[in-house]
C-alpha cells in the first residue's frame, strides 16, 4: 500500500478534530464561515485559514472555535462572547446541516456519519467573564466546552505566562479556584495553554476533571517561553487531559508539518499515547508552516507522522481519538 493510500485511510477512519481556531474573531468583521477563502497575505500569514468548505475538503470531523475578547477592559466583554457564539450559531443554521453544534457528549463522534463538521467553543481568558460565574451554564448549553484561564493579561483568576500585568505571579487566586469548581460543575474543562507556571501548577493541583492545553508546543523540541517542559507534559497527562500542538512557526522552531509531527511525537513519548492532539491556532494571528496553512493540507501532517514510523493507531489518537475520549465522554464519567 502506498503512503498516499495510508494517509487517506487514517483520515477516513479518524476525521480530525482541532482544539483551537480563532475564526470567530474574523466573523465579527464580516468573514463568512460558509464560503471558501484565500488568505490575502503572503505565506498565509495571520489569518483566513479556516472555513467550512476547507474543513470538509480536509476531512475534518470537528473544530473548537476560540472566543477572544480584549485583554484590557474595553466594552462589554460578556456581550462580545455572546455575539461570537451567535455568529457561529447563525452560520450553522444556514449551513444545511454541514456545521453542527457539539454542545453535548457524543456530538463530535456522530458528526462525520452525518456528513457534518461539529463545532464547540473554547473561551480564551477568564477576563471575558468580567468577574462573573453565572454566564458559564448558559454558554455551556450553547457549546462552550473549555475555558482558558488566562490569555494575554492578568485577570481575577490568575497570571499569564507572558502578557499584560503578568508580575508578580501569584498563581491561581481564590476566585480562580471558584472558577475551576464552576467550570467542572458546568462540564467545562479548564485549559492552561496561556497560564504562568505557578497558575498552571495551581490549576493542576485543584482540578478534579481532566486539564487540557488547547494550543502549545514542547520545550524539548523547541525551547521557548510558551512551550511545556516534560514535567508539565507529564502533569497534564496525569489528569487525563490532552495537549494540542500549535502550528505557529515561532513556537515550533520550524515551518514544516514535520516539525509539528516532532512536537506530537514528543508528547506521545513523554506523556503517553492518550495525551497528544491537534491545536493549530489557525486564524490566531500567527505564521503557519508552509505545508500546513489550512485544513486541506492536514494530509501532509499525517504523512509526516507516518514517515516517523508512528503506528497508525497512535496517529489516529493524535488526530481525533484523544479529543473524543476527553470531550465526548458520557455524562457522569
Amino acid at each position: 500500500m502506498s503512503r498516499d493510500d495510508a494517509v487517506a485511510r487514517v483520515l477516513a477512519e479518524h476525521p480530525p478534530i482541532d482544539l483551537h481556531a480563532d475564526t470567530p474573531s474574523l466573523m465579527r468583521v464580516g468573514y463568512d464561515f460558509l464560503r471558501r477563502h484565500r488568505p490575502p497575505l503572503p505565506r498565509a500569514a495571520l489569518g483566513y485559514h479556516v472555513d467550512l468548505p476547507r474543513l470538509r475538503d480536509g476531512g475534518f470531523g470537528g473544530i473548537f472555535l476560540g472566543l477572544v475578547t480584549s485583554p484590557i477592559r474595553f466594552g462589554d466583554r460578556v456581550a462580545s462572547v455572546e455575539r461570537q457564539i451567535s455568529l457561529v450559531e447563525s452560520a450553522a443554521r444556514r449551513s444545511g446541516g454541514g456545521l453542527v453544534a457539539a454542545a453535548s457528549p457524543g456530538a463530535f463522534a456522530a458528526a462525520p456519519g452525518r456528513g457534518a463538521v461539529a463545532y464547540a467553543f473554547g473561551l480564551e481568558g477568564a477576563h471575558a467573564l468580567e468577574g462573573r460565574l453565572d454566564p458559564l451554564d448558559g454558554w455551556a448549553r450553547r457549546g462552550l466546552r473549555y475555558l482558558t484561564v488566562t490569555h494575554f493579561s492578568r485577570n481575577r483568576a490568575g497570571t499569564p505566562r507572558v502578557g499584560l500585568g503578568m508580575r508578580p505571579d501569584d498563581g491561581l487566586t481564590g476566585w480562580g479556584r471558584a472558577l475551576v469548581e464552576a467550570c467542572e460543575s458546568s462540564r467545562i474543562l479548564v485549559d492552561v495553554a496561556h497560564a504562568s507556571v505557578r497558575t498552571r501548577a495551581d490549576v493542576l493541583a485543584v482540578a478534579s476533571a481532566p486539564v487540557i492545553v488547547s494550543h502549545g508546543g514542547v520545550a524539548a523540541v523547541h525551547p521557548m517561553w510558551r512551550n511545556l517542559d516534560d514535567d508539565a507534559v507529564r502533569a497534564v497527562a496525569r489528569t487525563g487531559g490532552v495537549a494540542g500542538v500549535i502550528y505557529g512557526t515561532q513556537f515550533l522552531g520550524g515551518d514544516t508539518a514535520d516539525v509539528v509531527a516532532a512536537h506530537l511525537e514528543h508528547l506521545w513519548r513523554a506523556g503517553g499515547e492518550d495525551l497528544p492532539a491537534l491545536g493549530s491556532d489557525w486564524d490566531g494571528l500567527i505564521f503557519m508552516p508552509r505545508d500546513l496553512r489550512d485544513p486541506t493540507q492536514i494530509g501532509n501532517l499525517v504523512a509526516a507522522l507516518l514517515d516517523r514510523r508512528i503506528p497508525e493507531r497512535i496517529v489516529g489518537k493524535m488526530l481525533r481519538d484523544n479529543v473524543l475520549r476527553v470531550f465526548d465522554r458520557p455524562v457522569g464519567d
